[in-house]
């Protein structure tokens, strides 16, 4: 299993209850490191998302998409976690209407930046330009802090 399978897997349990299956004993430690960052990341987002109003920036996700975003809204805490998966032979840019000041942080929390492709974010009018890079199927995992004031 690549490390983009592993991410695209695991911000599958990032989205909601993450539970661990499948062969962990065959993965190098390398791997096993990726799969519990994916663990510590979840312990960190399951606060913010447990009392946030749930968007699709990209519409209802419906089988046979290219790509299905989510957005997990806490208006309370002032962040975002956005989630976007890719699939083969999608278009590597989505521009998600996110609705938050340009001055507002985003932080690629998931996988650690220095792990898979390099994928680039942009804030700028309100919406977020995400661009991955290659053509397997991929997942990233953002968490956006609006600006306070």
């Amino acid at each position: 299993m690549t490390d983009e399978m592993i991410c695209f897997t695991i911000a599958n349990g990032l989205a909601g209850r993450l539970y661990l299956a499948g062969v962990l004993s065959r993965m190098d430690d390398r791997q096993l490191d990726l799969v519990a960052a994916g663990v510590s990341v979840h312990k960190r987002l399951i606060k913010i998302q447990s009392s946030s109003i749930v968007r699709y920036p990209t519409g209802m996700a419906r089988w046979g998409e290219p790509r299905t975003t989510v957005a997990f809204d806490n208006a309370e805490s002032g962040e975002i976690v956005v989630i976007v998966w890719r699939q083969s032979g999608a278009d590597p840019a989505v521009v998600l209407e996110i609705g938050v000041d340009d001055g507002a942080t985003v932080e690629q929390v998931f996988p650690p930046p220095e792990i898979g492709r390099p994928w680039t974010v942009e804030l700028k009018n309100r919406r977020l330009l995400i661009t991955g890079s290659g053509d397997e199927p991929a997942a990233r995992v953002y968490l956006v802090t609006k600006t306070v004031g």
